[in-house]
C-alpha cells in the first residue's frame, strides 16, 4: 500500500516537465509525485497573446483534484502559479515555492519585455534571450551593462546545445508567462490571506533581489517559513534537488505533528 501523499509538482518558465524529474525523484521517498507540463510546452495546449495565468491555475487545481493532491511545490513561474491557486481554493493544506516569481519592484523592472517582444518578431533568438537575461535579473549582475551583441555571443558559447534546443521552443510562451509576472506585480499582499502552510525558499547563491522578495513574500503570509538554502543557486531543482527535498518533507512532516498534536499523556499512560 502506498501511504505517501499526492504532491503536484509545477515548473517554471524556459522548462518543461522533463527538466523536473531530478526534483521529482528527490520528493518521491516521501511524497507519490504527479509532475505537471504546463501549456506552451511542445504536445501540449499551446499559449499566445491572450494568456492569462488562471490557465495554469485551473490545471493545478484539477490535478489536484484528480490526484486528491492537497500539496503543490513550485518553482520560478511555477511557484507563482502555486501561490496563484493556493489563493482560490481552500482545498490544499501545503504549499512550498523555490524563488517564485513574485516581486513588488515596480513596472519599471519589465521594460525589456518590449526588446525581447522585437527580437523574437525579428527571429532573432539569442539576442531575445539576452534581453531577457539581462532585463530580469536572471543572469549575473555582471551581465546588466554588457551589450545585447556581446551578451548573445557569450549565450552562444556557454549554453549547451541540447539545453539550447530544449529552450527554444518556449521562447514565446516566456514572453507570454513574464507578461504575467509583471501584470501581478506588486499585488504581493494578496497572499496575506493563504490557508495553506507556506514554505519559501531560495538558494545561497541566488541574486539579492530574489532573495528579499521571497523574503518579503514569506513575511506577508502569517505562520509562513523562509529557508536559504546555502550553496543553491536558481536552478537547483534541476541542478541538485536533494537540499530542496529534503527540506520540503521535513516542512509538511512538522506541519502534520502540529495538526495532530501532542500525545495525550493521560490517555497513554493507562
Amino acid at each position: 500500500m502506498n501511504d505517501r501523499p499526492p504532491l503536484v509538482l509545477v515548473g517554471g518558465a524556459l522548462r518543461s516537465a522533463a527538466d523536473y524529474r531530478p526534483l521529482a525523484d528527490a520528493l518521491a521517498p516521501w511524497f507519490t509525485v504527479h509532475l505537471m507540463e504546463r501549456r506552451g510546452r511542445p504536445g501540449y495546449e499551446p499559449i499566445g497573446p491572450d494568456y492569462r495565468i488562471d490557465l495554469d491555475v485551473n490545471d493545478v487545481l484539477a490535478r489536484a483534484e484528480l490526484t486528491g493532491a492537497r500539496i503543490v511545490v513550485g518553482h520560478s513561474f511555477g511557484g507563482l502559479v502555486a501561490l496563484e491557486a493556493a489563493r482560490r481554493t481552500r482545498d490544499l493544506t501545503h504549499v512550498a515555492v523555490y524563488e517564485p516569481g513574485v516581486s513588488n519592484v515596480g513596472a519599471r523592472s519589465y521594460a525589456w519585455l518590449a526588446d525581447y517582444e522585437r527580437l523574437l518578431t525579428r527571429g532573432d533568438e539569442r539576442r531575445a534571450f539576452a534581453a531577457f537575461t539581462r532585463g530580469s535579473g536572471a543572469g549575473p549582475p555582471a551581465t546588466q551593462h554588457l551589450p545585447l551583441w556581446y551578451l548573445a555571443l557569450m549565450i552562444r558559447i556557454m549554453v549547451p546545445r541540447e539545453r539550447w534546443q530544449r529552450m527554444r521552443p518556449l521562447l514565446w510562451a516566456n514572453l507570454y508567462e513574464h507578461r504575467e509576472v509583471a501584470r501581478l506585480d506588486g499585488t504581493m499582499a494578496s497572499y496575506s490571506a493563504l490557508r495553506p502552510q507556506l514554505l519559501v525558499l531560495a538558494g545561497g547563491k541566488t541574486f539579492a533581489r530574489m532573495k528579499t522578495a521571497c523574503r518579503e513574500l514569506a513575511g506577508t503570509v502569517a505562520g509562513a517559513e523562509f529557508h536559504e538554502l546555502r550553496g543553491l543557486d536558481h536552478f537547483a531543482p534541476e541542478e541538485k534537488p536533494q537540499a530542496i527535498a529534503e527540506t520540503i518533507a521535513r516542512f509538511c512532516a512538522a506541519q502534520k505533528r502540529r495538526e495532530v498534536g501532542p500525545p495525550d499523556r493521560l490517555g497513554a499512560a493507562g
